[in-house]
Protein backbone atom coordinates (compact mmCIF):
# COMPACT_ATOMS: atom_id res chain seq x y z
CA UNK A 1 0.00 0.00 0.00
CA UNK A 2 2.74 2.48 0.50
CA UNK A 3 4.52 1.50 -2.82
CA UNK A 4 1.39 2.09 -4.54
CA UNK A 5 0.64 5.67 -2.99
CA UNK A 6 4.13 6.46 -3.26
CA UNK A 7 4.19 5.17 -7.20
CA UNK A 8 1.13 6.93 -7.81
CA UNK A 9 -0.50 3.69 -8.42
CA UNK A 10 -4.04 3.15 -10.81
CA UNK A 11 -6.17 0.80 -11.87
CA UNK A 12 -9.80 1.97 -12.51
CA UNK A 13 -9.87 -0.30 -15.64
CA UNK A 14 -8.66 -3.48 -13.39
CA UNK A 15 -12.47 -4.83 -11.88
CA UNK A 16 -13.92 -4.83 -15.43
CA UNK A 17 -10.64 -6.48 -16.57
CA UNK A 18 -10.88 -8.89 -14.21
CA UNK A 19 -14.06 -10.17 -15.02
CA UNK A 20 -13.22 -10.65 -18.65
CA UNK A 21 -10.28 -12.65 -17.71
CA UNK A 22 -12.93 -15.02 -15.01
CA UNK A 23 -15.02 -15.30 -17.84
CA UNK A 24 -13.23 -17.07 -20.13
CA UNK A 25 -11.63 -19.22 -17.31
CA UNK A 26 -12.12 -23.16 -17.50
CA UNK A 27 -10.94 -26.33 -14.97
CA UNK A 28 -8.13 -26.32 -17.03
CA UNK A 29 -6.95 -23.82 -14.54
CA UNK A 30 -7.39 -25.85 -11.77
CA UNK A 31 -4.38 -28.15 -13.18
CA UNK A 32 -2.03 -25.55 -14.08
CA UNK A 33 -2.95 -25.73 -17.50
CA UNK A 34 -4.63 -22.85 -18.86
CA UNK A 35 -4.39 -22.16 -22.04
CA UNK A 36 -4.91 -18.60 -22.18
CA UNK A 37 -7.56 -15.96 -23.52
CA UNK A 38 -9.41 -17.04 -26.14
CA UNK A 39 -10.57 -13.45 -26.92
CA UNK A 40 -7.41 -11.00 -27.36
CA UNK A 41 -9.28 -7.89 -28.67
CA UNK A 42 -8.71 -5.99 -25.08
CA UNK A 43 -4.85 -7.33 -24.71
CA UNK A 44 -3.77 -4.00 -25.30
CA UNK A 45 -5.65 -2.39 -22.51
CA UNK A 46 -4.23 -0.96 -19.79
CA UNK A 47 -4.93 -2.99 -16.41
CA UNK A 48 -2.60 -1.26 -14.35
CA UNK A 49 -0.06 2.05 -13.90
CA UNK A 50 2.80 3.55 -11.50
CA UNK A 51 5.76 5.29 -11.69
CA UNK A 52 5.15 5.95 -15.33
CA UNK A 53 5.15 2.48 -16.23
CA UNK A 54 1.93 0.95 -17.93
CA UNK A 55 0.87 -2.94 -18.05
CA UNK A 56 -1.98 -4.38 -20.48
CA UNK A 57 -4.08 -6.83 -19.66
CA UNK A 58 -1.65 -9.06 -22.32
CA UNK A 59 0.88 -8.67 -19.36
CA UNK A 60 -1.59 -10.04 -16.84
CA UNK A 61 -2.64 -13.34 -18.94
CA UNK A 62 1.13 -14.10 -19.42
CA UNK A 63 1.69 -13.67 -15.52
CA UNK A 64 -1.17 -16.01 -15.18
CA UNK A 65 0.51 -18.11 -17.71
CA UNK A 66 3.76 -18.18 -16.10
CA UNK A 67 2.79 -18.40 -13.01
CA UNK A 68 -0.53 -21.04 -12.97
CA UNK A 69 0.00 -24.43 -10.93
CA UNK A 70 -1.80 -27.06 -9.87
CA UNK A 71 -4.35 -26.37 -6.98
CA UNK A 72 -6.24 -28.47 -4.77
CA UNK A 73 -8.82 -25.43 -3.93
CA UNK A 74 -11.59 -24.77 -6.35
CA UNK A 75 -12.61 -20.76 -6.04
CA UNK A 76 -14.81 -19.56 -8.36
CA UNK A 77 -12.98 -18.32 -11.51
CA UNK A 78 -13.77 -14.54 -10.49
CA UNK A 79 -12.35 -14.98 -7.11
CA UNK A 80 -9.73 -16.98 -8.92
CA UNK A 81 -8.59 -14.02 -11.51
CA UNK A 82 -8.49 -11.42 -8.49
CA UNK A 83 -6.02 -13.58 -6.83
CA UNK A 84 -3.98 -13.70 -9.50
CA UNK A 85 -4.35 -10.09 -10.14
CA UNK A 86 -3.25 -8.73 -6.22
CA UNK A 87 -0.11 -11.35 -6.68
CA UNK A 88 0.10 -9.53 -10.51
CA UNK A 89 0.53 -6.28 -8.96
CA UNK A 90 2.23 -7.12 -5.65
CA UNK A 91 5.34 -9.01 -8.11
CA UNK A 92 5.39 -5.30 -10.46
CA UNK A 93 5.31 -3.26 -7.64
CA UNK A 94 8.40 -5.13 -5.48
CA UNK A 95 10.21 -5.89 -8.82
CA UNK A 96 10.45 -1.86 -8.89
CA UNK A 97 10.77 -1.01 -5.55
CA UNK A 98 13.94 -3.60 -5.62
CA UNK A 99 15.13 -1.75 -9.03
CA UNK A 100 15.33 1.44 -7.52
CA UNK A 101 17.10 0.37 -4.22
CA UNK A 102 20.33 1.71 -5.32
CA UNK A 103 18.79 4.95 -6.59
CA UNK A 104 17.06 5.50 -2.96
CA UNK A 105 19.77 4.46 -0.88
CA UNK A 106 23.26 5.20 -1.31
CA UNK A 107 24.89 3.44 1.17
CA UNK A 108 22.35 0.33 -0.15
CA UNK A 109 24.27 1.18 -3.62
CA UNK A 110 27.82 1.27 -1.97
CA UNK A 111 27.06 -2.10 -0.05
CA UNK A 112 26.03 -3.82 -3.67
CA UNK A 113 29.15 -2.61 -5.41
CA UNK A 114 31.43 -3.41 -2.77
CA UNK A 115 29.56 -7.10 -3.17
CA UNK A 116 30.17 -7.37 -6.83
CA UNK A 117 33.71 -5.58 -6.38
CA UNK A 118 34.41 -8.82 -3.82
CA UNK A 119 33.10 -11.39 -6.37
CA UNK A 120 34.87 -10.13 -9.11
CA UNK A 121 38.20 -9.89 -7.16
CA UNK A 122 37.55 -13.84 -5.85
CA UNK A 123 37.09 -15.15 -9.57
CA UNK A 124 40.31 -13.16 -10.73
CA UNK A 125 42.19 -14.75 -7.25
CA UNK A 126 40.87 -18.19 -8.40
CA UNK A 127 41.84 -17.74 -12.36
CA UNK A 128 45.19 -16.53 -11.79
CA UNK A 129 46.72 -17.80 -8.20
CA UNK A 130 44.82 -20.01 -6.62
CA UNK A 131 43.90 -22.69 -9.42
CA UNK A 132 47.15 -22.37 -10.94
CA UNK A 133 48.75 -23.11 -7.68
CA UNK A 134 46.89 -25.95 -7.05
CA UNK A 135 47.37 -27.31 -10.59
CA UNK A 136 51.09 -26.50 -10.97
CA UNK A 137 52.66 -29.99 -9.11
CA UNK A 138 56.16 -28.97 -10.39
CA UNK A 139 55.99 -25.31 -9.27
CA UNK A 140 55.14 -26.48 -6.05
CA UNK A 141 57.80 -29.15 -5.64
CA UNK A 142 60.22 -26.61 -6.64
CA UNK A 143 59.09 -24.42 -4.58
CA UNK A 144 59.33 -26.55 -1.44
CA UNK A 145 63.09 -27.85 -2.69
CA UNK A 146 64.27 -23.81 -2.54
CA UNK A 147 62.55 -23.65 0.46
CA UNK A 148 62.57 -26.51 2.62
CA UNK A 149 64.17 -24.95 5.63
CA UNK A 150 61.17 -22.96 6.16
CA UNK A 151 59.09 -25.81 6.37
CA UNK A 152 60.17 -27.75 9.76
CA UNK A 153 58.37 -29.72 12.99
CA UNK A 154 59.34 -28.57 15.92
CA UNK A 155 59.83 -30.49 18.91
CA UNK A 156 56.78 -33.27 18.60
CA UNK A 157 55.70 -35.92 21.16
CA UNK A 158 54.35 -39.05 20.59
CA UNK A 159 52.49 -40.32 23.39
CA UNK A 160 48.65 -40.32 25.20
CA UNK A 161 46.91 -36.88 26.67
CA UNK A 162 44.76 -36.94 29.47
CA UNK A 163 41.96 -34.36 30.11
CA UNK A 164 40.28 -34.84 33.37
CA UNK A 165 37.40 -33.44 34.27
CA UNK A 166 38.24 -32.90 38.20
CA UNK A 167 41.77 -33.07 40.50
CA UNK A 168 40.26 -36.76 42.00
CA UNK A 169 39.99 -38.09 38.62
CA UNK A 170 43.53 -37.17 37.53
CA UNK A 171 44.84 -39.19 40.51
CA UNK A 172 42.51 -42.10 39.79
CA UNK A 173 44.04 -41.98 36.15
CA UNK A 174 46.98 -41.54 37.58
CA UNK A 175 46.92 -44.92 40.09
CA UNK A 176 45.89 -47.06 37.03
CA UNK A 177 48.74 -45.56 35.03
CA UNK A 178 51.34 -46.93 37.33
CA UNK A 179 49.30 -49.98 37.97
CA UNK A 180 50.58 -50.79 34.33
CA UNK A 181 47.78 -53.18 33.45
CA UNK A 182 45.41 -51.26 31.50
CA UNK A 183 45.84 -49.57 27.99
CA UNK A 184 44.47 -45.65 27.77
CA UNK A 185 41.39 -47.00 26.62
CA UNK A 186 40.54 -49.63 29.29
CA UNK A 187 41.65 -46.45 31.69
CA UNK A 188 38.94 -43.94 29.96
CA UNK A 189 36.17 -46.82 30.10
CA UNK A 190 37.06 -47.22 33.86
CA UNK A 191 37.03 -44.19 34.59
CA UNK A 192 34.23 -42.65 32.67
CA UNK A 193 31.71 -45.47 34.52
CA UNK A 194 29.61 -42.65 36.28
CA UNK A 195 29.84 -40.16 33.72
CA UNK A 196 31.35 -40.34 30.00
CA UNK A 197 32.85 -36.75 30.73
CA UNK A 198 35.25 -37.81 33.30
CA UNK A 199 37.88 -38.41 31.25
CA UNK A 200 38.99 -37.59 27.77
CA UNK A 201 41.98 -39.77 25.69
CA UNK A 202 43.96 -38.59 22.83
CA UNK A 203 46.79 -40.89 21.81
CA UNK A 204 48.77 -38.68 18.84
CA UNK A 205 51.61 -37.22 17.54
CA UNK A 206 51.36 -33.73 19.48
CA UNK A 207 53.20 -31.05 17.92
CA UNK A 208 54.36 -28.57 20.93
CA UNK A 209 53.86 -25.45 19.09
CA UNK A 210 50.44 -25.74 18.18
CA UNK A 211 48.92 -27.92 20.35
CA UNK A 212 46.62 -25.73 22.72
CA UNK A 213 47.11 -27.28 26.14
CA UNK A 214 50.81 -26.72 25.63
CA UNK A 215 50.52 -22.98 24.86
CA UNK A 216 51.40 -20.42 28.15
CA UNK A 217 51.26 -17.30 27.95
CA UNK A 218 51.86 -15.03 30.71
CA UNK A 219 52.52 -10.81 30.58
CA UNK A 220 51.84 -11.42 26.47
CA UNK A 221 54.41 -13.84 26.43
CA UNK A 222 53.88 -17.31 24.93
CA UNK A 223 56.08 -20.52 25.92
CA UNK A 224 55.06 -23.67 25.27
CA UNK A 225 55.44 -26.70 27.61
CA UNK A 226 58.33 -28.99 27.86
CA UNK A 227 57.79 -32.75 28.21
CA UNK A 228 60.14 -35.83 28.90
CA UNK A 229 59.40 -39.70 27.78
CA UNK A 230 57.12 -41.27 30.64
CA UNK A 231 54.14 -40.01 32.62
CA UNK A 232 54.66 -35.76 32.61
CA UNK A 233 53.66 -33.70 35.97
CA UNK A 234 49.76 -33.32 36.00
CA UNK A 235 48.92 -29.34 34.81
CA UNK A 236 45.96 -27.25 34.65
CA UNK A 237 44.60 -25.87 31.19
CA UNK A 238 40.84 -24.11 30.96
CA UNK A 239 39.83 -25.39 33.99
CA UNK A 240 40.68 -29.76 33.24
CA UNK A 241 43.83 -31.18 34.82
CA UNK A 242 45.81 -32.84 32.01
CA UNK A 243 48.28 -35.92 32.07
CA UNK A 244 50.93 -36.57 29.53
CA UNK A 245 52.19 -40.17 29.01
CA UNK A 246 54.94 -39.56 26.20
CA UNK A 247 56.09 -42.44 24.83
CA UNK A 248 58.45 -40.90 22.60
CA UNK A 249 59.91 -37.37 22.00
CA UNK A 250 60.14 -36.84 18.02
CA UNK A 251 63.26 -34.12 17.61
CA UNK A 252 62.86 -31.14 15.15
CA UNK A 253 63.30 -31.52 11.45
CA UNK A 254 62.58 -30.54 7.78
CA UNK A 255 59.09 -32.00 6.88
CA UNK A 256 58.81 -34.20 3.77
CA UNK A 257 57.44 -33.19 0.76
CA UNK A 258 54.39 -35.15 1.52
CA UNK A 259 53.96 -33.77 4.70
CA UNK A 260 54.35 -30.13 4.14
CA UNK A 261 52.40 -29.91 0.60
CA UNK A 262 49.49 -27.83 2.23
CA UNK A 263 51.64 -25.22 3.67
CA UNK A 264 53.94 -25.53 0.27
CA UNK A 265 50.73 -24.38 -1.62
CA UNK A 266 49.54 -21.59 0.32
CA UNK A 267 53.41 -20.46 0.51
CA UNK A 268 53.36 -20.99 -3.22
CA UNK A 269 50.23 -19.30 -4.11
CA UNK A 270 51.25 -15.95 -2.01
CA UNK A 271 54.50 -16.47 -4.46
CA UNK A 272 52.09 -16.15 -7.54
CA UNK A 273 49.90 -13.37 -6.10
CA UNK A 274 53.23 -11.01 -5.17
CA UNK A 275 54.44 -11.78 -8.83
CA UNK A 276 50.84 -11.06 -9.93
CA UNK A 277 50.53 -8.04 -8.08
CA UNK A 278 54.10 -6.63 -8.94
CA UNK A 279 53.05 -7.36 -12.89
CA UNK A 280 49.69 -4.81 -12.12
CA UNK A 281 51.74 -2.86 -10.56
CA UNK A 282 54.06 -2.47 -13.58
CA UNK A 283 51.08 -1.96 -16.04
CA UNK A 284 49.31 0.75 -14.00
CA UNK A 285 49.56 3.46 -12.14
CA UNK A 286 48.49 3.01 -8.89
CA UNK A 287 47.41 7.03 -7.31
CA UNK A 288 46.38 7.53 -4.04
CA UNK A 289 43.83 10.42 -3.17
CA UNK A 290 45.72 10.87 0.25
CA UNK A 291 42.81 14.11 1.00
CA UNK A 292 40.30 11.10 0.78
CA UNK A 293 42.74 9.21 3.22
CA UNK A 294 43.26 11.33 5.56
CA UNK A 295 39.66 11.95 5.91
CA UNK A 296 39.15 8.30 6.57
CA UNK A 297 41.42 8.85 9.52
CA UNK A 298 39.68 12.38 11.25
CA UNK A 299 36.44 10.60 10.76
CA UNK A 300 37.62 7.88 13.66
Amino acid sequence: NTLKQNYKFADPNAADLVRFVSAQMDSTIYLGNWKGLTDQSRNSENIMKFAGKSFTLGDFESFILSTQKQRTGKDEFIEFAQIAYDEFVKKELSDYEDSQLENKYPEFKSLIQEYRDGILVFEIMQDEIWDKASKDTTGIKKYYEAHKSEFTYPTRYDGVLYRCRTEDIAKQVLDLIALDTLDYTQIQKQVNVDASLNCQVKKHIFNSETTDAFRMEKKGKVTYRKFKTGVNKTFEDNGEYCIFVVDEVLAPREREFHEAKGLVTAAYQNQLEKEWIDQLRKKYTVEIQTDALHAIESSK
